[in-house]
């Protein structure tokens, strides 16, 4: 599994112990032309069907397997998920988990911002919430000895 961001580069890779290298290259190629194309790889499959030409565009994969994700309200592409190593239909389930995980994550990490923002009660602590690429990133710099969370 690979998944890519939303300018189509590299963020996170897993590889399952036993697969050849060409599994993942092939995952992060999926991943890739989903974060550069925003659309998955079985829409691209289906479009080399309707637009004679649209397979020899650069960044083309028409095995399914490569599927976009969005922030947690569907309204902000982030990147996309690539899986290789089973048939294109497993891929795709695996994938499609792959990108509803991210999707969590980014709910969780909105209501840890929420949370942290309210629960600030050490007079000696800040607590910064800043949002990156519509990801929230929490930091606590702490000064007192009360191991502020």
């Amino acid at each position: 599994m690979a998944v890519h961001d939303k300018g189509g580069f590299l963020v996170a890779a897993f590889r399952m112990r036993g697969n050849n290298p060409g599994t993942m290259a092939f995952a992060q190629s999926k991943a890739k032309a989903v974060g550069i194309w925003r659309f998955s790889t079985a829409q691209m499959a289906n479009g080399t069907v309707n637009f004679p030409g649209f397979g020899n565009a650069p960044h083309i994969v028409t095995v399914p397997g490569g599927v976009p994700f969005y922030t947690s309200d569907g309204k902000i592409f982030l990147g996309a998920v690539g899986v290789s190593g089973e048939a294109p239909k497993e891929d795709v389930k695996c994938a499609v988990a792959g990108s509803e995980a991210a999707v969590c994550a980014q709910k969780e990490n909105e209501a840890k911002a929420e949370t942290a923002t309210k629960n600030n009660n050490c007079s000696h602590c800040s607590v910064t919430v800043s949002k990156n690429h519509n990801l929230y990133l929490r930091s606590v710099s702490c000064t007192c000895s009360q191991n502020c969370p």
